[in-house]
């Protein structure tokens, strides 16, 4: 038996929170928003994003360098640029593995 895949949204999100807490879904909505921006403003900080049970969220530097496709074996210089970099918390690999 093939299960298909799906994506967790924000709408799906706000609904499940509608149910569950009783807010209604554009609330819920316009709650999700306002902190996917402070998670966002904080990371453009430089600062780290904590979330108890679920992990860190932070931003990586990386150096100019030379890269190589490996198609053609043509070398380009890949820029230097910042990453987000997430680690999960051993609470939630616990939950996962089990």
């Amino acid at each position: 038996m093939l299960k298909t895949k799906t994506n967790l949204t924000k709408l799906n999100i706000a609904k499940k929170i509608n149910s569950e807490v009783g807010l209604s879904v554009s609330f819920s909505s316009k709650f999700i928003d306002k902190t996917i921006s402070i998670f966002i403003n904080t990371l453009k900080k430089n600062e780290i994003v904590k979330i108890p049970r679920l992990g860190t969220f932070k931003i990586l530097h990386k150096i100019q360098r030379t890269g190589r496709n490996p198609r053609t074996k043509e070398i380009h210089v890949i820029k230097k640029r910042k990453a987000l970099s997430f680690s999960q918390s051993d609470f939630l690999k616990k939950i996962i593995n089990k």
